[in-house]
């Protein structure tokens, strides 16, 4: 059995195309399922013992939001980089636009990814309130 037809078909292709940065995609992928936790977790707690939990971890909360949109911003300085370093030397336009093109690819994905990540987390952060009943 093939597990690139069991997994998500997209995420194993962003990983095998964009090796240099999947570790960036990993850790967006940690931050969105903690705060996806932290959620879930929060609606399960009664009462008083939400506004404790929220208490107590609002610095991972807020942490996960600003870590992605920082690790989006990471990703796009290295694909940056990648792209205007490319190839020294006598090169061909068109290798040239292959290596420019594929670098800054990484770069646009990992933006959009990363801030894709931290509104998914803001929103998710912002419901918070209203589970516990601040808002």
């Amino acid at each position: 059995m093939n597990t690139e037809n069991l997994l998500l078909p997209h995420l194993v292709s962003v990983l095998t195309q964009q090796a240099p940065v999947a570790w960036i995609y990993l850790a967006l992928i940690f931050c969105l399922a903690t705060r996806v936790w932290l959620s879930v977790h929060l609606l399960i707690l009664q009462g008083d013992q939400r506004s404790r939990f929220l208490e107590r971890t609002y610095t991972l909360s807020d942490a996960t939001g600003n870590v992605s949109i920082l690790l989006g911003v990471i990703g796009t300085l290295i694909g940056v980089t990648m792209a205007v370093s490319g190839k020294t030397g006598n090169v061909q336009p068109a290798e040239f636009m292959e290596t420019f093109s594929s670098a800054f690819g990484i770069a646009v994905s990992t933006t959009i990814a990363g801030g894709l990540t931290y509104i998914t987390c803001l929103i998710l952060s912002s419901l918070d309130g209203y589970i516990t009943g601040d808002r």
